[in-house]
Parts: structure tokens; C-alpha cells; sequence
């Protein structure tokens, strides 16, 4: 059986951090995972996210979310304003649960894609 891991890369050039969780991790890992290397860059909360959970098995429960939220809230600092966060993902329940992700992360435009290419393509439109 493969390993759960986070994996987290920073793309300064183009301003994108990319997220990927693989395997049964929970919330509480993903969000302490991704926020500590975050915290690492001075003007990280102004950079677009994509996270591809295309090979994550777990889930994120709703208090986790919340949880994240307001702790990211509270180190951005408004400083998010205007960013985007794509996720990858087919799964129904993320798509349902949308619009409880965009009050967490108010100040970034949050969308969900089938694909990779067309989230990264969203993204780029932002910066082009």
C-alpha cells in the first residue's frame, strides 16, 4: 500500500502554490501541512493555490474546514484579496459543499474543475 503524503510546491514565477494530497490524510494534516510552508514566504497569501486531490482518498470534515479557515483568515489578514484557489476533483460532495468553501476563504475566488489544464488555465487568466 502506498504512503499518505503531502506534497506542496511553490511556482514564484508564475505566483502558484500547488497542493497535493495523496492517500487517507485528514483535513487537519492538509491544512497544518499547507499553512506552515505558506508561512515560510513573506507574500505567499497573494499567491493563486491549485489543489489537485485527484489521488486523495480521504475527507475533509466540515469543523476541519472551518478550523482552517478562520486561521487563515486570521495570518492573511486580507492580504488574499482577489487570489484564487483551484481545486481539482470530481467528487460530487466537494462540488455541493462549493459554497461553504468560498465563506471560509472570502477573499479568494474559489472554483472546482475536472481537469488540471483547465484549472491551471483558470488560473492563468487571473495573472495574464
Amino acid at each position: 500500500m502506498a504512503r499518505s503524503h503531502l506534497n506542496i510546491s511553490i511556482f514564484p514565477d508564475e505566483r502558484h502554490i500547488l497542493v497535493r494530497p495523496k492517500g487517507e490524510l485528514s483535513g487537519s494534516e492538509i491544512g497544518e501541512g499547507s499553512l506552515a510552508r505558506i508561512m515560510e514566504m513573506p507574500d505567499a497569501f497573494t499567491y493563486d493555490h491549485l489543489l489537485d486531490l485527484r489521488r486523495f482518498d480521504g475527507a475533509v470534515m466540515s469543523s476541519e474546514l472551518a478550523e482552517f479557515g478562520q486561521t487563515w483568515r486570521e495570518a492573511a489578514a486580507g492580504r488574499d484579496a482577489g487570489a484564487r484557489t483551484a481545486i481539482v476533483s470530481t467528487d460530487a460532495l466537494l462540488r455541493a459543499r462549493l459554497s461553504f468553501y468560498r465563506q471560509q476563504f472570502p477573499e479568494r475566488e474559489i472554483e472546482v474543475f475536472d481537469t488540471f489544464d483547465e484549472a491551471l488555465d483558470w488560473l492563468k487568466t487571473r495573472r495574464a
